[in-house]
């Protein structure tokens, strides 16, 4: 058992621990690659305040880590993974992320550790998700950091739309002064699992992009169930307030994909948020396709291909359903050689 904050924070810390989360996740996965990390020239100033309060002073932002190992003060702000041998133009993990704020962050402590500054190599994820932890659990973000979570399980998506992501201005509020057990995050215990859903961009929009998929609709009757969508779709994404109640509505629509939802609206007015807008009027954006592994993970259903039947096929009329036609001659087209559409996932 472990003992959590009972309160939550009133400042937004999101940004933060987006930065964060995206550490922890790119770390995660140059680890399984036996790559290293390496921090870059540009440097985090470590200054001292007072524990009590974390302060913005004109356009600094300093970020209190409270009483902080010599392990958890930055050597740097930045980090950089050597690039692949064959193919340099990917050296950089899917959730990888660039900032192009005006805020210098710089990091508060209430003492100096006594080893000074030094700093060899950059944290394990490991390490990591255990000083996020610790920092959480300071400031009561515990809700917070599962909302950073899914902000990142959507980057790489963003990243292959060249999308920016907007993310709130951080607005830090006093650290809480009594002490609490911190604990390992319940999103790291999971972590390879999410992983392995986030890290293609043709996965994830898949899985968002099937939200609007209904089986007791012709193909024939698309268009026309898609237009009154289409127009409440376009005056909720038209104005950032209103991302949050549309990011609500989807969720409610799927509730199973309501992570990768909540995690597309904290993003802000994105490119990835208005393609949505062309897709429902000519069903054509790029990797929305169905995906039967992405259905069978996250337990939605995308196409027809996806649903199991139940008794014959052959009904007493001895006619056969086209969707199940389709199916059987697609899961039995390596077998028989067949040619045309049926190869093809539809």
């Amino acid at each position: 058992m472990r003992s959590g904050p009972t309160e939550h924070s009133s400042g937004n810390f999101i940004a933060i621990l987006t930065f964060a989360w995206a550490y922890i996740f790119c770390s995660e996965l140059l680890q399984r690659q036996g790559r290293m990390i390496q921090y870059s020239t540009n440097s985090a100033p470590v200054i001292i305040i007072d524990s009590r309060h974390n302060k913005c002073i004109e356009s600094s932002l300093i970020v209190d880590v409270g009483n902080a190992t010599t392990r958890e003060l930055p050597r740097g702000c930045g980090w950089y993974a050597p690039p692949f041998e064959a193919k340099p133009s990917r050296s950089q993990p899917p959730w990888s992320i660039e900032y192009h704020g005006i805020l210098e962050f710089r990091v508060g402590t209430s003492a100096l550790p006594p080893a000074g500054l030094c700093l060899e190599l950059p944290p394990s994820s490991e390490q990591a998700a255990g000083y996020l932890s610790k920092f959480c659990h300071r400031h009561h973000l515990l809700i917070q950091s599962a909302a950073a979570f899914t902000i990142v399980l959507t980057l790489p998506l963003h990243n292959y739309m060249h999308s920016a992501v907007q993310l709130p201005r951080p607005n830090l509020a006093k650290c809480f002064p009594e002490a609490c057990t911190s604990g390992p995050l319940p999103e790291y215990k999971s972590l390879p699992y999410y992983m392995t859903l986030s890290a293609s961009p043709t996965v994830l929009s898949s899985a968002l992009w099937s939200v609007f998929w209904e089986p007791g609709v012709d193909c024939n009757l698309v268009n026309a169930w898609f237009a009154p969508i289409l127009d409440q779709f376009e005056s909720y994404s038209s104005h950032p307030n209103n991302l949050e109640l549309l990011a609500k509505v989807l969720a409610l629509r799927c509730p199973k994909l309501a992570q990768l939802w909540v995690g597309m609206a904290l993003c802000g007015p994105t490119k990835t948020i208005a393609s949505i807008g062309p897709f429902l009027k000519t069903l054509e954006v790029p990797m929305a396709r169905p995906n039967s592994d992405v259905a069978i993970w996250t337990g939605t259903a995308q196409s027809f291909m996806d649903i199991n039947g139940s008794g014959p096929y052959l009904p007493k009329d001895d006619t056969i359903l086209r969707r199940d036609l389709w199916q059987l001659r697609y899961d039995y087209s390596a077998i028989r050689r067949l040619r045309g559409s049926f190869v093809h996932f539809p």
